[in-house]
């Protein structure tokens, strides 16, 4: 199955994706963010306003998340819908260049944001409208995804990588020798997947070895990675 791409030069017809283990997510340009389960059916649909239009999504299990970009103001939104409906929550304007949306600690939302050469690290309870400030550090993180036993791996905008603990800290783990465009992670193999400009990396983050490297014509978007079971606890 295929969801038709409209003609929006000079934008992209489609402008955010995310997967979760039931459905395909993608964030149409001004116009919806769409759920899809995996044999093509609508199962979510969120209109947009014509003011902005989203840049990325996370999935949470009550919220879909999106990083917005404000057309008028030129500003970065964090807008949470809701799972069930495509309701509105709540959207609120940011002073930050960039946003990156990381993922679910317990109920709150992870996120980070970029400006003035620092990333800044928050934790935010939708349901409670509290937000907490964890720390800053130096330099831009660009990429961002879930690893093990509640670390989350982040890359910055000079390949290098992080692990990302809230409650113990940042740790600096290796640098990559190519432009990181995107990360992703098997947990039940401890193994990062790198895409890079015609190329994909595999690390085994037990000792940050490379274990192997894929050479390509093109580059893609992104390396989805499933299994044809569900995941234990203690596997993820």
């Amino acid at each position: 199955w295929s969801i038709p791409a409209d003609h929006n030069p000079p934008f992209p017809s489609f402008m955010a994706f995310a997967l979760t283990d039931q459905q395909v997510w993608v964030a149409k340009y001004r116009d919806h963010i769409l759920g899809y389960d995996y044999g093509g059916v609508e199962k979510y649909r969120a209109w947009l306003s014509s003011e902005g239009f989203p840049q990325s999504l996370l999935i949470t299990e009550d919220y879909v998340v999106a990083e917005e970009y404000a057309i008028a103001s030129m500003k970065k939104v964090l807008s949470f819908r809701y799972r069930a409906s495509g309701v509105l929550h709540e959207a609120f304007e940011t002073d930050f260049e960039e946003l990156l949306l990381l993922g679910e600690e317990g109920r709150e939302v992870l996120y980070a944001g970029f400006r003035e050469g620092l990333t800044t690290f928050f934790l935010y309870d939708p349901w409670m409208g509290e937000r907490v400030r964890l720390f800053d550090v130096p330099g831009k993180m660009v990429h961002a995804v879930k690893g093990s036993a509640g670390a989350f791996i982040l890359a910055d905008d000079e390949s290098r990588l992080y692990s990302f603990r809230p409650k113990y800290g940042f740790e600096a783990l290796f640098r990559v020798a190519y432009e990181i465009r995107s990360l992703s992670y098997d947990p039940l193999n401890r193994e990062l997947w790198v895409v890079a400009p015609h190329r994909v990396l595999r690390y085994d983050m037990r000792d940050y070895s490379l274990k192997g490297e894929l050479l390509l014509e093109g580059t893609p978007h992104k390396v989805l990675i499933r299994y044809n079971r569900n995941l234990s606890p203690f596997e993820r």
